[in-house]
């Protein structure tokens, strides 16, 4: 995982019902006290929408992180997205789905020819 280029996470039941697309950097950022606000860059059956950010749980306790795109990480807890291998709670919506897939890809590298008409 670490030698391919990976900015941006896709998150999608297994019915398709329920997408979200996060940043790689900001699933990294950690804390010991709170909640962490991710922005959201899309959506589909979600509480959260583009440009709107919800909020996840990611300490340096190995459980972590939680991922849910809801907003507040007790909305998430409802239909989480990701979190502790093999852990047995908030599973219901992940398994009522088909599982969760996660998507992972690099954005192309923006050069001055990739704006057409300049």
């Amino acid at each position: 995982f670490d030698s391919i280029g990976h900015d941006e996470m896709l998150f999608v039941t297994g019915d398709g019902s329920t997408s979200c697309i996060l940043r790689h950097a900001d699933l990294l950022t950690t804390s010991e006290t709170s909640t962490i606000p991710v922005k959201v860059y899309h959506s589909s059956g979600t509480n959260t929408k583009a440009g709107e950010y919800t909020r996840i749980v990611h300490s340096s306790a190995g459980q972590t992180p939680w991922i849910g795109c809801e907003g507040s990480h007790l909305q998430n807890k409802g239909r989480m997205l990701w979190g502790e291998d093999g852990a047995t709670v908030f599973n219901t919506f992940k398994n009522a789905r088909g599982g969760i897939a996660v998507y992972v890809r690099a954005l192309p590298a923006l050069t001055i020819d990739s704006f057409s008409g300049w």
